[in-house]
């Protein structure tokens, strides 16, 4: 037997799909078939024209500084963003201070590609410059601007208004009729006068001063630091600028006054260091020559010395001692026989120092020789005396009216003379 039964399935959605949702052919607001899309700018339906830019302006300086007294045109760089689509006929214009301008009609709206003169403009103030919007969503335009007015005003701050100027109505014959021009965006512009002796605004004419402080006079320092000199001032003796050397009281070139200064160190004094080590002084310590002394074992003396003595004196004596002063030797210098005549010039031999020690008469100025022998040296000297053991010989002078003077020399002992007659020698 042959079934002719019917099969019967899913119904179909609006957009005819077996068993579908409707979802296939639905549009972007959720209707089947409606056929609306998302445009560009994510609107459902939209005409590209929800996301339009805004209308932006701006000029590169908010303000600009001039002199009072100028008519000369200045260039004004202007920034502009706006819709992509913007009509042709859209201008950029740069206007005075008048408000009543913010729909460009009437006679305006039939120059749209130039606007001369207030009378032509009517109550949107007078029409500094102008220019049309060219294609684009974003540019730069550069507006000449004449400047009017700044001298005859009162204030030193003048503002300029410049102005984006949408054209609203229809185009016809290339003109914005019906509706004219209404002003989108705008920027203000200050324009300043109070211009110092150096071109700025507010300024106190010191970025143009010379080191005199004077503006624009061009003044420097040179090379010594010397406003408006030739660089002569700071040229060293040896002629090279900027040395700093000079001539000393020498009269040395970069000296430094060392070479004809005495030993206090003053130029010429012609101080110098005597025999007793005292600058500018006169030798008037005791002097003993020679400044060492040697004395060899087994010789039966140590030697003879030279002294001096040339001041007064009451006594004067020459010894041998240890540094310790555990021993000490001493020998008083022959005293005067003359003690009456001792303050005379000392012109007497007989005269001669140390004193009349007896009676107290000051001693003249001397000279001799003095020996020493070996009985003033200790018991037992060695070549190698322990410390504080080391000889010296000591030349001292009394004054009656100052302290003991001394002068002090080292006492060395050394081996006995070989056949060569060489002290400590070996032959």
């Amino acid at each position: 037997a042959t079934s002719n039964a019917l099969a019967v399935g899913p119904r179909a959605d609006a957009c005819g799909v077996c068993g579908g949702d409707d979802s296939s052919c639905a549009g972007c607001d959720g209707v089947p078939n409606s056929g609306k899309e998302l445009d560009s700018c994510g609107t459902c339906g939209g005409s590209d024209t929800t996301c339009d830019d805004p209308f932006v302006l701006s000029t590169e300086e908010s303000s600009i500084c001039l002199d009072k007294q100028s008519t000369a045109p200045f260039s004004l760089r202007v920034f502009w963003s706006g819709p992509s689509n913007h009509s042709p006929y859209d201008a950029i214009g740069v206007y005075g201070p008048e408000p009543e301008r913010e729909v460009w009609s009437g006679t305006c709206k039939r120059v749209a590609r130039a606007c001369s003169s207030a009378a032509e403009c009517g109550n949107a103030g007078p029409c500094e410059s102008l220019k049309m919007v060219p294609a684009g969503s974003s540019g730069t335009l550069t507006l000449d601007v004449t400047p009017k007015g700044l001298a005859a005003s009162a204030s030193d701050r003048t503002q300029i208004i410049v102005s984006y100027l949408r054209c609203r109505g229809a185009v016809e014959l290339g003109l914005c009729a019906t509706e004219g021009y209404g002003v989108e965006s705008e920027a203000v512009v200050t324009l300043r006068t109070d211009m110092d002796a150096c071109g700025e605004c507010g300024g106190d004419g010191s970025t143009c001063a010379g080191c005199d402080g004077i503006p624009a006079s061009g003044t420097e320092l040179d090379v010594c630091g010397v406003c408006g000199g030739d660089g002569s001032s700071c040229v060293g003796c040896d002629g090279v600028q900027g040395s700093g050397l000079e001539v000393d009281s020498c009269g040395e070139c970069g000296g430094d006054n060392s070479t004809c200064a005495g030993c206090d160190g003053i130029p010429y004094s012609g101080k110098t260091v005597d025999e007793c080590g005292v600058c500018g002084g006169a030798s008037e310590c005791p002097v003993l020559r020679p400044s060492q002394a040697v004395y060899c074992l087994g010789d039966a003396s140590v030697g003879s010395f030279q002294y001096r003595v040339t001041v007064m004196r009451r006594q004067g004596f020459v010894s041998v001692r240890t540094k310790d002063r555990s021993f000490t030797r001493l020998k008083l210098q022959p005293v005067s026989t003359a003690c009456h005549t001792c303050m005379a010039p000392c012109n007497d031999p007989a005269d001669a120092p140390p004193t009349c020690f007896p009676s107290g008469c000051p001693g003249c100025p001397y000279q001799g020789e003095v020996s020493i022998e070996k009985s003033m040296l200790p018991p037992g000297v060695s070549m190698n005396p322990s410390p504080g053991k080391e000889l010296e010989i000591v030349l001292g002078v009394s004054f009656s009216d100052a302290p003991l003077q001394q002068t002090v020399i080292p006492l060395t002992v050394q081996g006995v003379r070989d056949v060569c007659g060489v002290c400590g020698g070996d032959g």
